[in-house]
């Protein structure tokens, strides 16, 4: 089964800066900031949880392939 692990690194960076992004908004428009900071944690430990993760498994892949060659 093949991991698009292009798409993965992009959903991360996306709900990394995404969620915080939506949430400054909120607080904009609300004037609760609660909002905004509640949500750093969160968006922070899915975004770099995924990123770490998918580097991992395409240094995994690499590491495969080249010992395929010889």
């Amino acid at each position: 089964m093949k991991e698009n692990l292009s798409l993965a690194i992009l959903v991360s960076i996306l709900s990394l800066i995404g969620i915080p992004l939506f949430f400054l908004v909120l607080s904009f428009v609300t004037g609760n900031w609660k909002f905004f900071f509640i949500s750093l944690v969160p968006a922070l430990a899915i975004g770099l949880t995924g990123i770490i993760i998918t580097l991992q498994r395409k240094k995994h892949y690499q590491q495969r392939d080249t010992s395929k060659e010889f």
